[in-house]
C-alpha cells in the first residue's frame, strides 16, 4: 500500500504542471523516470491527511507535514547529510518498533510500526493525538 503514497507524491508532479501550465508530456519526459521523492511522498500525505476530513480540528495543510519533519530530527537547519540518513531509515524501515526516528512516533501502537502501512501510521498518530476514532 506504500506504493499508493508514491503515486500520491508524483501526481503531485502533474497538479504543479496543471497550475503552471506547463504541458505534462514535457513532465512526463522529464520526471516520470525518477521515483517518488521522500518530499513529495510527505507532501501528498499531509495532503490527503487533511482531504481525509481527519486533520485536527482548526488546523491547515501543512501541519502532518511538519510533524513528519520533527519525528524526523530534521527540525533544526538543514543539514543535507542529516536528512539523507533520515530518509535512509524510513525506506529501509530502520527506526524503532513505534516508529520513534520514523515519520510517526505512536504512544500506543497497535502494532510494529515497521510492518505497518505508511498511511495507516498516519491514521493511528491523528486518532493518537486528535479526538478522531480512526480505525
Amino acid at each position: 500500500m506504500d506504493q499508493n503514497r508514491s503515486t500520491d507524491g508524483i501526481n503531485l508532479r502533474y497538479e504543479f504542471a496543471s497550475v503552471f501550465g506547463i504541458p505534462q508530456p514535457i513532465i512526463a519526459s522529464e520526471l516520470d523516470w525518477q521515483d517518488c521523492s521522500m518530499l513529495e511522498m510527505m507532501v501528498a500525505l499531509d495532503r490527503r491527511c487533511v482531504l481525509m476530513e481527519y486533520e485536527f480540528p482548526g488546523e491547515c495543510f501543512g501541519k502532518i507535514f511538519w510533524i513528519m519533519i520533527q519525528n524526523l530530527g530534521l527540525y533544526g537547519p538543514f543539514d543535507p547529510d542529516e536528512a539523507e540518513v533520515a530518509i535512509q531509515r524510513v525506506e529501509n524501515r530502520d527506526y524503532a518498533p513505534d516508529g520513534l526516528g520514523g515519520l510517526f512516533w505512536l504512544k500506543h501502537p497497535r502494532a510494529d510500526l515497521r510492518n505497518v502501512d505508511i498511511w495507516y501510521q498516519a491514521m493511528w498518530y491523528i486518532a493518537e493525538n486528535s479526538n478522531s476514532e480512526v480505525e
